[in-house]
């Protein structure tokens, strides 16, 4: 049980979809020997943050490296930080007033600005770069697809699982990664409470996986042996929506 403890404090990261409370920010720092030095989160809030010498060192090394991938994810736009100055913190230490910012075309606006889907980035980059340099790193993200764009959220997906070095577990509802990862990559939920998760069977190298799905889901046509949706009745949705003009007049 110690070395699992270990192992999940030093390797594991585990985003919920908080709807960006603040935005967290992993770190692991070795030395030249790779041996971990420091490791933890950092969650700023939006606007202004007050933090000691040494979380801002470590938010100013992190948040310049994130900014080089953002840039690159969402071409024009960085991420840094403004320093409004030394303070003195409620137990007497020194420490520094910031804010994260997000820059465009020379224009700096605070992140709490931004469109959902650059926070949504923005929460996941850091453990996403954890996890992309270091085989040992887990990162279990819950609604990846939350707030980013679909052709983006691929992208990402299919560099990840070309080059990337550890482990990404995640929760979608987009369809895209059906058609960007290999299916023996993908569980699917059921509607079974005693069997939830299932891999499909019967899948062939030259079908299109989110075809597949559809297929399943609108016909029950593959063979799966569990149902995977529950299905729906058009003309009670229909006849419901019907019934509900009573209120909305």
């Amino acid at each position: 049980m110690t070395l699992l403890n270990k192992y999940a404090n030093f390797n594991m990261f585990v985003i919920l979809d908080n709807k960006y409370n603040h935005l967290p920010f992993f770190f692991r720092i070795a030395d030249e020997k790779k041996q971990l030095l420091q490791y933890g989160e950092i969650g700023l809030r939006y606007g202004e943050n007050e933090i000691d010498t040494d979380y801002y060192n470590i938010c100013t090394r992190v948040v310049s490296q994130l900014s080089l991938v953002l840039s690159e994810i969402v071409p024009g736009v960085e991420i840094k930080i403004k320093d409004y100055g030394q303070v003195t913190l409620k137990d007497g230490s020194v420490g520094n007033r910031i804010e994260l910012m997000s820059k465009k075309n020379d224009v700096e606006i605070p992140i709490k600005y931004e469109s959902e889907g650059i926070k949504k980035i923005i929460s996941i980059l850091s453990a996403l770069a954890a996890m992309f340099n270091h085989q040992g790193v887990l990162v279990a993200i819950d609604e990846l697809d939350s707030g980013i764009f679909e052709y983006l959220l691929g992208s990402i997906l299919e560099v990840i699982n070309d080059t990337g070095s550890g482990q990404l577990i995640f929760t979608s509802h987009n369809l895209h990664p059906l058609e960007v990862l290999d299916s023996d990559n993908i569980v699917f939920t059921t509607i079974n409470p005693l069997n939830r998760y299932i891999k499909f069977t019967n899948v062939r190298d030259s079908n299109n996986l989110r075809n597949f799905y559809l297929r399943e889901v609108a016909l029950r046509a593959t063979g799966q042996k569990e149902i995977v949706y529950d299905d729906i009745k058009k003309h009670k949705i229909s006849k419901a929506f019907r019934k509900a003009k009573n209120y909305s007049e």
